[in-house]
């Protein structure tokens, strides 16, 4: 997987691949240069912390914001993914073979109203994210030991490093997040 980092990253290099027919619905893969890639987060400040969710209703998940004055250039890259999304299911939604969001009359507005996503402006000043955790997420202490994530909270500042997890999506809406590979806590 290509580690892209934000000073080399380019929005002509991320591709949405064709849409595959999942059980309920299609899944649409993220690439960058045709491959999958991970980007580093800028450092978040975790407003919700779930790291023992074990069945489908306790999912684990971290969530916090980030300062958009100081990372403008983040910004810029997930409002420019967040559009090439977009504009991917506004046209999958006009093609007769799919099945992607076609109880919706077709227009970007609408769109925009169906798809969830889990990386949003939350303020004039910060941007929300909430990345998966899997079994396989690495945590890591300042000192970069291995920590096992129990010892992340509230208000912990941190660094993840996120993959894109495809675009899922059917009749009635979509969906598109992220998940964290790695979480280096700061404090």
């Amino acid at each position: 997987m290509n580690l892209i980092k934000i000073k080399d990253f380019n929005i002509s290099s991320v591709g949405i691949k064709n849409p595959l027919k999942r059980t309920n619905g299609y899944g649409s893969e993220i690439a960058y240069n045709g491959l999958s890639f991970v980007i580093q987060s800028p450092v978040v400040e975790l407003s919700h912390v779930e790291v023992k969710g074990d069945n489908e209703e306790k999912k684990k998940y971290l969530a916090g914001t980030f300062q958009l004055s100081d990372n403008f250039e983040y910004f810029q890259i997930f409002c420019s993914i967040h559009e090439l999304i977009i504009r991917y299911l506004v046209r999958y939604s006009t093609y007769p073979d799919y099945d992607i969001l076609k109880n919706t009359d077709g227009s970007e507005d609408e769109i925009r109203e169906k798809f969830t996503s889990s990386i949003n402006k939350s303020s004039n000043s910060n941007m929300f994210i909430k990345v998966k955790l899997t079994n396989e997420t690495m945590f890591f202490d300042k000192k970069k030991y291995k920590i096992s994530g129990l010892e992340l909270n509230k208000g912990d500042k941190v660094i993840f490093i996120i993959r894109p997890n495809p675009i899922v999506s059917d009749n009635e809406s979509a969906a598109q997040s992220w998940t964290c590979i790695q979480c280096l806590k700061l404090n």
